[in-house]
């Protein structure tokens, strides 16, 4: 079954470094973290607050919401970061650190 995201809520989460949102696969419902850095990186910005960063995620919605059903499909989830989307896999940009 296809991921659904419809009325997916966006929340940044201190915790997890970036901004949380969930999709449905039939009853279950799977969470992604789209990584800080990885928004940042998508508006070539250095720091951005909470509500900036859930902004960057829903002007780039389609882009993520692509990319985490591959990652999903895929089986790409990290044991301890669960489906964490990061710079590298949304931007092609590497970082150090």
């Amino acid at each position: 079954m296809a991921l659904d995201f419809g009325g997916a809520r966006a929340q940044f989460d201190n915790m997890k470094g970036g901004v949380v949102i969930e999709a449905r696969d039939g009853a279950k419902i799977v969470q992604f973290t789209v990584d800080q850095r990885a928004l940042a990186d998508l508006e070539g910005i250095t720091s951005t607050s909470p509500g900036a960063l859930v902004s960057i995620y829903r002007s780039n919605m389609a882009r993520i919401h692509k990319l985490a059903a591959v990652m999903y499909a895929a089986g790409e989830m990290d044991p301890k970061l669960g489906f964490h989307i990061t710079s590298d896999r949304l931007n092609g940009v590497k970082r150090k650190g």
